[in-house]
């Protein structure tokens, strides 16, 4: 079944990419999600009614634990900053005890899933 997904998104991928959009008029707007921070992807409009379910259904069931290990060569944030300038420490916020224990578990999330990785100034 996992294999089946992966061969379909495979296929509407290169589909996308070999006839893909060419402005933003071939972009369908889809919200993947109703919980408070919905997410939301362009997908291309040329795409059949069936595959456009298929796809959406995909990107709702993914989640950011299941792409473990992206190779930095694809992506990579960096920070570039010149050495000769002081680093400006911005003074720590405070949040109410329930917004603090979303943002831990979000961070954790994150830290597990390889996405950021605590970096400490010098």
């Amino acid at each position: 079944m996992v294999l089946n997904k992966v061969s379909l998104i495979l296929n509407l991928t290169i589909r996308m990419i070999v006839a893909g959009p060419k402005a933003d008029q071939d972009m369908e707007y889809m919200v993947l999600g109703l919980e408070k921070l919905a997410r939301r992807a362009n997908i291309g409009a040329k795409f059949s009614r069936r595959e456009k379910e298929l796809l959406t259904k995909f990107l709702q069931e993914i989640r950011d634990e299941d792409m473990l290990g992206i190779d930095p060569n694809v992506i990579c944030h960096k920070l570039h900053g010149e050495p000769k300038f002081k680093t400006i420490f911005k003074k720590k916020r405070n949040h109410g005890p329930e917004w603090g224990k979303i943002i831990e578990t979000e961070i954790e999330k994150l830290k597990n899933a390889g996405f950021i990785m605590e970096f400490f100034h010098l």
